[in-house]
């Protein structure tokens, strides 16, 4: 089962899976990709993976390529980049087909319909949104992740990696509109994927117990 951590950077998906993954039996695909690995030795990992993939997932690889062609707005490194990551997500879920296990991802579908967006710069769309959705796995929980937008600026400042959103002119107005467009997925894909459960956890106090959120 595949449960996935929906929310925009700093409202702290990682930070809530971490504590899961520990305190939980469950799995975390991306966790020794992304945490025992340098950025170099991960992408080398994912692009031999992603080569493999190709060779044998060719119509699917055509699939989202023409999905990704349509968007106008998302210049053509955005696009190979979204590609390479659409790829590497493809790869994760189909490791996580035990159904008597528990899979957590901290980026999913979701996570990635929602960049796609955010690239574009553009509101969501009903038949694109299908369109994404239809190429992966639909986890069975999705918790979205929230908090207030001033409270997400202070977290952000406090990290010590870059982000693209410290750079915005106005970054509350940027972290709104991001939070719009999360919204805009969440309405729209509840049609499509009735079997996902929708929880929403809102870390505006820190989330002591961990415990508490039932997986």
């Amino acid at each position: 089962m595949i449960i996935e951590f929906f929310g925009i950077s700093g409202v702290g998906k990682s930070t809530i899976c971490k504590e899961i993954y520990k305190n939980n039996n469950v799995k975390w695909p991306r966790y020794k990709l992304y945490e025992a690995n340098s950025w170099l030795v991960r992408n080398i990992k994912k692009f031999v993976s992603i080569v493999i993939f190709s060779l044998y997932n060719f119509r699917w690889i055509l699939k989202i390529n023409n999905i990704l062609k349509k968007y106008e707005t998302i210049n053509m490194k955005d696009k190979i980049n979204l590609l390479f990551n659409g790829c590497s997500l493809k790869i994760l879920q189909k490791k996580c087909e035990n159904v008597e296990e528990k899979y957590i991802f901290d980026e999913g579908v979701f996570q990635y319909i929602w960049s796609v967006y955010l690239r574009a710069n553009k509101n969501p769309v009903k038949d694109e949104i299908v369109s994404l959705l239809s190429l992966f796995d639909v986890p069975k929980k999705l918790f979205v992740v929230t908090a207030d937008s001033d409270i997400i600026l202070k977290r952000l400042k406090l990290r010590n990696r870059k982000t693209k959103i410290l750079s915005s002119d106005n970054i509350i107005d940027r972290i709104e509109q991001m939070k719009k467009v999360l919204n805009d997925i969440i309405l729209i894909s509840k049609e499509y994927s009735k079997e996902t459960e929708i929880i929403f956890l809102n870390t505006n106090e820190e989330l002591k117990d961990v415990k508490k959120i039932r997986i």
